[in-house]
């Protein structure tokens, strides 16, 4: 009886340790456990925290480069921030000009932003394009305060002028509507269709100078436009473009009151013009275009009747696959 009663002492000894090393155990997991899960959210923390940072970098060099007129030139890379702090941690950003940006008018630019919080570090790149104004339906500089946007005009693309834009009654703009200036001049009744919205007092679109445009066509091309307009010195001019792929121009002055043609119904195709159009003075243009041309002028476009697309229904909205621009 003692030996056994010994015995079953010495098993709940074994018992007992056994049971505590066990706790030991599962408390030490626990407790390594909860330090690991801290670390990782700790981690996790700076990396978002460094994600945002870098995009921080992005979006105020991205509107930096927006502004800069003309864009930055030359083709080395340069520091925009450097370790600028913010929201404890920092952002580098990094332009970076592409090598082609001298021989052309449209600069492309990479960004490259590094977000980094304690040792935690994320890195984000974008590339940005210097847009053409193919973007939008309609733009301008000066509105010559005669120009009324009126119930039935329809708009499908974005709208800016650096000028007062005229609405009377009930115009649709399909794309966001931005002016320079603080108000509409209203006309009555005033009640547009603004789709996506509108934006006054927003900054000025910079237009290209005419040495710019000249600059941008002799970096694609090695020959003079094909067609070049003299329309200086008191002469006129007036173009129309025609459905078959072909346009018509002619060019007149004055004698003594008698009207003496230059060129009279020229007629030139339009696959051979290079994508363009050069006229030294001002014109007057209509037509419907087949085809793909930039009509430059040193002077006034006056448009004097529809200019619409080959490719296009009855009211003049392009057909789907329209190639006509």
């Amino acid at each position: 009886m003692i030996k056994l009663f010994s015995d079953e002492r010495g098993i709940s000894l074994i018992m007992t340790i056994i049971a505590a090393l066990f706790l030991s155990i599962l408390g030490y997991l626990t407790i390594s456990t909860v330090v690991t899960d801290s670390r990782l959210g700790v981690r996790s923390l700076n990396s978002s925290q460094a994600f945002w940072l870098a995009e921080s970098g992005l979006e105020l060099t991205y509107r930096w480069l927006q502004f800069q007129d003309p864009p930055p030139g030359g083709t080395a890379a340069f520091l925009h921030y450097n370790q600028h702090p913010e929201g404890g941690g920092t952002f580098t950003v990094t332009v970076d000009p592409d090598n082609g940006n001298p021989g052309t008018y449209l600069k492309k630019y990479k960004i490259s932003s590094v977000g980094k919080v304690d040792l935690t570090v994320r890195k984000l790149e974008i590339e940005m394009l210097t847009t053409t104004f193919n973007k939008f339906g309609y733009l301008t500089g000066d509105e010559g305060g005669t120009i009324w946007f009126n119930t039935g005009d329809l708009l499908e693309g974005p709208v800016h002028s650096n000028d007062q834009i005229s609405i009377v009654g009930s115009p649709v703009f399909m794309g966001k509507v931005t002016s320079t200036a603080s108000s509409f001049n209203q006309g009555s009744p005033f009640n547009p269709d603004f789709q996506h919205s509108y934006q006054l007092g927003v900054p000025p679109v910079i237009f290209p100078t005419e040495q710019d445009v000249l600059d941008n066509y002799w970096s694609e091309n090695t020959e003079p436009p094909p067609l070049l307009i003299d329309v200086r010195f008191g002469r006129k001019a007036k173009l129309k473009f025609k459905a078959n792929g072909t346009l018509q121009y002619s060019v007149w002055h004055f004698d003594g009151g008698t009207k003496v043609w230059d060129t009279n119904n020229e007629i030139r195709n339009m696959d051979e013009l290079n994508g363009f159009i050069q006229v030294l003075g001002s014109i007057k243009v209509k037509g419907t275009v087949d085809g793909v041309v930039t009509l430059f002028a040193s002077g006034d476009i006056t448009i004097t009747d529809d200019i619409v697309y080959e490719m296009s229904d009855t009211n003049g909205k392009p057909n789907p696959g329209c190639d006509d621009y």
